[in-house]
């Protein structure tokens, strides 16, 4: 637990970094716990309305709040909602964000984030938050052919830029874990 803290708080403070280096807003999502209980962290330099978004894996909304403040942390709670896969949105001035937390009363198991960094350079930055310690594999394709492939193993915390401004409009990322997790993301 004091493990699982201590990773929480340092990714809090290279986001709070990261974020504070362009004057742009900064978002993390924890794994559900066992509990159900989801933390969303927010962090920005300006005060500006933003909206929190839930949905289930069926796409439908379960959730949803708009929040006006600078920075917070919310928690929240998918023990009613059940087990699975759900998708937190947030979204800024700066753009939407999503986060796919995977929710299991048995085991925690991992978050798969894109955000948009330097939205202007055509940047995003993706992160893996896997607690299971499984292998994972990105890929990115560009009008559905593989442009890039990559295998990460034994990270329990992972991220990556990526310069998508070549991408055309359709493209997308796709990650997979041995144990059966699979994300795939639109840009």
């Amino acid at each position: 637990m004091k493990t699982t803290i201590l990773l929480g708080a340092l990714l809090m403070v290279g986001t709070l970094a990261f974020a504070n280096e362009k004057n742009i807003a900064s978002v993390s999502v924890t794994n559900a716990t066992q509990d159900g209980i989801v933390k969303l962290a927010y962090v920005s330099s300006e005060s500006q309305s933003v909206k929190v978004s839930i949905y289930n894996q069926e796409n439908e909304l379960i959730f949803s709040e708009r929040i006006t403040e600078e920075s917070f942390v919310r928690p929240y709670n998918l023990s009613d909602a059940g087990e699975g896969t759900y998708t937190v949105v947030v979204e800024d001035k700066n753009g939407k964000n999503a986060s796919e937390v995977v929710y299991k009363k048995t085991a925690l198991a991992s978050v798969v984030h894109l955000q948009n960094v330097y939205p202007e350079e055509g940047k995003v930055f993706l992160r893996i938050n896997n607690l299971d310690n499984d292998d994972f594999t990105v890929k990115v394709y560009n009008n559905n052919k593989l442009v890039h492939k990559q295998t990460i193993e034994d990270q329990t915390q992972w991220g990556q830029v990526y310069d998508v401004s070549k991408l055309s409009e359709g493209a997308y990322f796709e990650v997979t874990s041995t144990k059966g997790l699979e994300k795939i993301i639109s840009l």
